[in-house]
């Protein structure tokens, strides 16, 4: 397609041109005399309804720093290819107090995480930006940088390469307001490796929220982040949200994430999370455990949230041995409602680290290698579940362990009973399973139609587990 077709297909209003070669800063910006530099366009007088266009496949050196003059406004590429603005050892490009801004089709590169010492996309205190079809590679900070921001869309966005996360969004300190009404959609993050200059915290996140009241993540994608985190200790996790309400992760893939220190599991509700659901989501083979329900030390409540309809494949052989992992380490931490999930593991189905009051699980099916569910339970509720361990019936259930059969832990703790009568299963669930793991879905798109994980003629478990493709 040619710059001058393409140019017929944008939205009405004024067109501004940008080519970094044939371009001159003393043009009008027209298609037959575009500027040539940021520069220029820093001086232009930008109306909501314009259009920006750099011409495809060039390099424009950055940063390029927009602020409340171009509201209204789309930036985008437009000819062969994405341009690329190239931020070097510092930012790519800043929106600062922008609204109803539009940034399309580019592609924004850093030095290298080890080399640069910014952030590919910066946005601060924005309102209605969308960010769509852009890929951010190699900075030390984030992909995506969005603080304060409220109405933000992130669609297709592809944030690799970079440090402490592919895609960050952050609000309630350093100045910055809680962020709001956040979308992050059909975005990938993968090897966002870790921050080489953050030797006290977690670094290497695929998408991260936190300090956020309203934010919707679904089919989104993270795999191979984490691995060169410079510390140990906390560690990254592939798709999570910390301090924030009303959060929904739906639809999503993560696999394959890593961690020197701890952590380094696919899902994750942390510290200070309430009122959110993380439902029809794969996780599989990350070194932490696939779905991790978490309070830190001084973090906010932890209340009301929900875990349903996911599946977790050998999660957290490296980090919790299970696939369902619970750790309080500050208190204020109650009420989650865990079911129909489908849990299949090596070693463990759920680990919990410290009791938590108001956790109940139901109708989950839990097939494990070793025992289904060890750790502290006090104060929980476990309500027909289906259990299927590698040989004998077994749980390390609130400091004791044994139990030959299900109806003796059924008697011993309460749990599985109703009236005295145990409405848990013990039995082979007949799921079908991937002969490898690179049968399994990497695309989003694929989950609907996945057939692992259902289960097959004869098998116990209708009605339970039933993980991701249907409500």
């Amino acid at each position: 397609m040619t710059l001058l077709l393409a140019m017929t297909l944008l939205a009405p209003g004024r067109l501004f041109y940008i080519d970094g070669r044939a371009g001159s800063d003393k043009n009008p910006g027209s298609v037959a005399a575009p500027w040539q530099t940021f520069s220029r366009l820093a001086k232009a007088n930008l109306a909501p309804g314009d259009s920006v266009i750099l011409v495809g496949g060039q390099t424009y050196p950055g940063p390029l720093r927009l602020g409340k003059e171009a509201n209204g406004i789309t930036l985008r590429a437009a000819g062969d290819g994405p341009a690329e603005i190239r931020g070097g050892k510092g930012d790519g490009l800043v929106l600062d107090g922008c609204e109803n801004l539009a940034v399309k089709d580019l592609l924004v590169s850093g030095a290298g995480r080890k080399e640069n010492d910014g952030s590919g996309i910066l946005m601060r205190r924005t309102r209605g930006v969308t960010i769509e079809s852009v890929t951010v590679t190699g900075f030390r900070i984030a992909g995506v940088d969005s603080g304060g921001d409220e109405k933000a869309t992130f669609k297709s966005v592809v944030a690799h390469g970079n440090g402490a996360a592919g895609i960050s969004v952050f609000g309630g300190y350093d100045g910055v307001p809680r962020s709001k009404d956040i979308r992050i959609t059909r975005c990938t993050a993968y090897e966002n490796a870790g921050d080489p200059k953050n030797l006290t915290n977690h670094s290497g996140n695929g998408i991260i929220v936190g300090g956020v009241d309203g934010c919707i993540i679904d089919y989104c994608t993270a795999f191979r982040n984490g691995a060169d985190m410079p510390r140990k200790g906390n560690g990254p996790v592939g798709i999570w949200a910390w301090n924030a309400s009303n959060v929904l992760i739906e639809w999503c893939i993560s696999h394959h994430n890593d961690s020197p220190g701890t952590d380094g599991g696919g899902f994750d509700f942390d510290g200070g999370v309430t009122d959110s659901t993380m439902q029809h989501n794969l996780s599989y083979r990350n070194a932490g455990c696939g779905y991790l329900l978490c309070q830190y030390e001084g973090g906010d409540k932890w209340k009301n949230n929900t875990v349903r309809y996911n599946v977790s494949y050998n999660d957290g052989a490296k980090n919790f041995q299970a696939g369902i992992g619970i750790f309080d380490g500050g208190g204020k931490f109650s009420d989650a409602k865990i079911y129909n999930n489908t849990v299949v593991n090596d070693l463990h189905a759920v680990s919990a680290m410290h009791a938590v009051p108001g956790l109940v699980f139901e109708r989950n099916v839990f097939v494990s290698g070793k025992e289904a569910v060890v750790g502290d339970f006090v104060g929980g509720r476990f309500a027909e579940n289906l259990y299927w361990t590698q040989g004998r019936f077994g749980m390390s259930f609130d400091g004791k362990q044994g139990w030959a059969t299900l109806a003796d832990w059924a008697a011993a703790t309460g749990q599985e009973s109703e009236t005295g009568t145990v409405i848990g299963h013990l039995a082979d669930p007949k799921l079908r399973l991937p002969a490898r793991d690179t049968e399994l879905p990497t695309d989003p798109a694929d989950l609907a139609k996945m057939t692992f994980f259902q289960s097959t003629k004869g098998s116990p478990a209708k009605d339970l587990g039933l993980g991701v493709p249907s409500l």
